[in-house]
C-alpha cells in the first residue's frame, strides 16, 4: 500500500523550489506543457471577458447604489456615511477615491471590482510559481479564472469583489508559510492578505482567526517576530470591527435583520455556492465518483488492496490521509479552510449570520482539497484532471450564455425614476417596506434614492416614510394623502420581506399571506392607490422585490410654478 500513497515531491512541507514549469514530478502521467499553458491563460482570458461582457452596464440596483452615494459624496459626506454604515469601509473609500477620478457611471463604478477578480487568478499563478508544481498550479488557477461566483459578483459594486482577490491572496500565502516552514515574507504576506480581507467584510475573520491560530501553533517558536508581526498587522482590523459592534450585535438578531439561522436547506445553498452551479456541482460529483472507483478497480487488480471492498479501500484511504496530515501542505491548506468553513456554519447555526456569499473565504483552500483528492488517485489523476478543467470551462459558458440573456429582465428603480421625470414629479415620497424599523438615519435613505434623479439632471426633493413597525400601521392612508395634496408628487415604495421565525414562502400567495397575517401594509393590495382620481400606480419589479410607482397627474408645463410653490 505504502507504494501507492508515495507523496509527489512537489507536495512535501520543505525549502526546495520546485520548477514552476517541471513536470518531472509525474514520470507515469505527464502532463503537456504548452496545452497545460494555453489552458491557463484562455481561462484567464476568458475569464476577464465575461466579467466585463455580462451586465456591467445593466442598472443599479439599490446596494449598488449607496456605493455610488459614497462616491458622489465630498469627503466629509463619505466618513458620514461610513461611519453609520455596519460594513467594513475599505472597498468603499477605494470607490470613493475610485469616483473622484472616474465618475460614477455604471462601468465606472464597477470597474474595480471587475479588476480585482480578474487579478485573483494571476496573482495565484505568480505566486504559486516555484511553490506547486505546474499541473497543480494550473488547476487553481482555472479553477479560480471560472468560478462562477467570482463571476457574479465581479459585476456588483460591493465589497465580495475584492474579498474574491483577498480570499485568494490570503489562501495562497497560508500554502507558502506551510511548504516554506513559515518564511517571514510568506507570513507576512498572509497578514497583509488578511488585514485586506477584513477591512473589507467582518466575516473574513473567521477564516483568518482560524488560519492564525494553525500558523501560531506551528511556527511560534521558529518564527516569533513574523508570528507577532502577523498579529500586529490586525490591530487595525480590530479597532475598525469594535466600533461597529453594537450596530453589528443589534441587527443580527432574528428581530431586526431579514435572515435566519443556518438550516438544512442553507446547506444545500453553501455546496451550490461552492461549486458555483448545480451542474457544476453534479458534473464535479460525476467525475470524483468514477475516478474513485476505477482507482479503486486499479488498485485491486494491482494487488494493493488485497481485495476489492469498502474496507479495503477505506483504509487505503486512512492511509492516505495520514500520509498527507505528516508532510502535504496542499491538503494542510484544504484541513484548515475545511475546519474553518465548519465554525463559521457553527456561528451560523446560533446567529442569523449566514449567507452564501460569506463563504468566499473558504472556497479556494476547498479548491486545493479537491486538487489533492484528485492527485492522490495515481491510475486516474490525469483523466480526472482533464475532465474538471472541462466542467470549469463548461460551466462558466453556460453561466455566461444565460446571463447575458437576463440583461434588463426587470425594471429597475433607475427607469421607475424615469417614469416619475417624465411625468413632471418634483417631489419624491421613498419608503423602504421591509418589515422591521431601519438602522441608519432618515437623511441618509434620501440621499441614496436621489442618486438616480441626481444622475438624470432631474430637479427632484427626495424624502423618506418610515412606517411604525411597533403600532403595524398601514402605511397607505398616509400615501395616498401625500399624493393628494398637490399635483407633481410621486413615491417608489418597495417592498422587502422582514425578519421573521417562521421561513419565508416561496410562492406569491404564501408572500402576500403573511405579511397580512403580521399586520403589515398588505403592500401586494395596491388597487386603493390606483382607485385615487388623478393618481398613476404602475406595479414594478427590480429582481425579487416587489415595488409600486405612483405619481399624481398634472399638466408638465406648470412644472416651473410647481417648483415655485
Amino acid at each position: 500500500m505504502v507504494s501507492v500513497l508515495k507523496v509527489e515531491p512537489g507536495n512535501n512541507i520543505q525549502n526546495n523550489p520546485i520548477d514552476g514549469n517541471s513536470v518531472a514530478s509525474e514520470p507515469k502521467d505527464g502532463i503537456d506543457r504548452k496545452f497545460t499553458l494555453f489552458c491557463v491563460f484562455a481561462a484567464i482570458a476568458m475569464g476577464a471577458m465575461l466579467r466585463w461582457l455580462v451586465n456591467s452596464d445593466e442598472a443599479f440596483w439599490y446596494d449598488e447604489v449607496w456605493t455610488a452615494t459614497i462616491a458622489l459624496q465630498d469627503w466629509r459626506g463619505a466618513r458620514e456615511i461610513l461611519g453609520i454604515d455596519v460594513n467594513a469601509p475599505l472597498y468603499y473609500l477605494t470607490i470613493w477615491g475610485w469616483g473622484q477620478l472616474f465618475g460614477v457611471s455604471n462601468v465606472a463604478i464597477r470597474a474595480p471590482g471587475m479588476i480585482a477578480t480578474a487579478a485573483a487568478p494571476l496573482m495565484a499563478w505568480m505566486l504559486l510559481r516555484g511553490r506547486m508544481p505546474l499541473h497543480q498550479r494550473a488547476l487553481f488557477t482555472i479553477i479560480i479564472a471560472l468560478w462562477i461566483p467570482s463571476l457574479y459578483y465581479a459585476e456588483e459594486a460591493r465589497s465580495y469583489a475584492f474579498t474574491v482577490l483577498g480570499s485568494v491572496l490570503q489562501t495562497v500565502f497560508f500554502f507558502r508559510a506551510l511548504r516554506g516552514k513559515g518564511e517571514t515574507g510568506d507570513i507576512t504576506g498572509w497578514a497583509l492578505s488578511g488585514l485586506f480581507l477584513g477591512l473589507n467584510h467582518y466575516t473574513t475573520l473567521v477564516m483568518s482567526a482560524v488560519q492564525g491560530v494553525s500558523l501560531l501553533l506551528l511556527f511560534w517558536r521558529t518564527r516569533p517576530l513574523a508570528i507577532a508581526f502577523a498579529g500586529f498587522a490586525y490591530t487595525p482590523v480590530a479597532a475598525v470591527f469594535l466600533s461597529h459592534y453594537e450596530a453589528i450585535l443589534h441587527i443580527t438578531t432574528s428581530q431586526n435583520f431579514w435572515l435566519k439561522p443556518l438550516s438544512l436547506f442553507d446547506l444545500g445553498r453553501a455546496l451550490k455556492f461552492l461549486a458555483g452551479e448545480i451542474y457544476v456541482a453534479l458534473l464535479l460529483v460525476c467525475v470524483i465518483g468514477a475516478a474513485l472507483l476505477i482507482d479503486a478497480k486499479n488498485a485491486a487488480d494491482e494487488g494493493t488492496l488485497g481485495r476489492y471492498r469498502v474496507t479495503n479501500v477505506a483504509l487505503l484511504w486512512i492511509a492516505r490521509l495520514r500520509n498527507s496530515i505528516r508532510s502535504s501542505p496542499l491538503f494542510l491548506t484544504a484541513l484548515v479552510s475545511f475546519l474553518g468553513l465548519c465554525l463559521f456554519l457553527g456561528i451560523a447555526v446560533l446567529r442569523p449570520t449566514f449567507m452564501p456569499r460569506f463563504l468566499f473565504p473558504f472556497a479556494p483552500g476547498l479548491f486545493l482539497g479537491l486538487i489533492w483528492f484528485i492527485d492522490a488517485m495515481p491510475s486516474t489523476r490525469l483523466c480526472a484532471r482533464y475532465a474538471t478543467v472541462a466542467v470549469f470551462f463548461a460551466g462558466a459558458l453556460i453561466w455566461g450564455v444565460q446571463n447575458s440573456t437576463e440583461i434588463n429582465k426587470h425594471l429597475t428603480w433607475e427607469h421607475e425614476s424615469a417614469i416619475l421625470k417624465d411625468a413632471g414629479v418634483s417631489e419624491v415620497l421613498f419608503i423602504l417596506d421591509q418589515g422591521f424599523p431601519t438602522p441608519y438615519p432618515e437623511f441618509l435613505h434620501p440621499k441614496v434614492f436621489g442618486f438616480y434623479f441626481s444622475r438624470a439632471g432631474a430637479d427632484v426633493r427626495v424624502r423618506e416614510f418610515v412606517p411604525d413597525y411597533q403600532g403595524y400601521s398601514d402605511p397607505r392612508p398616509h400615501l395616498i394623502s401625500f399624493l393628494s395634496e398637490k399635483p407633481g408628487r410621486g413615491l417608489i415604495w418597495s417592498i422587502f420581506p422582514g425578519p421573521s421565525p417562521d421561513p419565508i414562502p416561496s410562492d406569491l400567495e404564501g408572500k402576500i399571506r403573511r405579511i397580512r397575517e403580521r399586520g403589515f401594509s398588505a403592500v401586494y393590495d395596491h388597487t386603493v392607490m390606483e382607485d385615487t382620481e388623478g393618481v398613476d400606480c404602475y406595479a414594478t419589479q427590480t429582481g425579487p422585490w416587489s415595488k409600486y410607482t405612483c405619481y399624481s397627474a398634472h399638466d408638465p408645463t406648470a412644472q416651473g410654478e410647481l417648483r415655485d410653490d
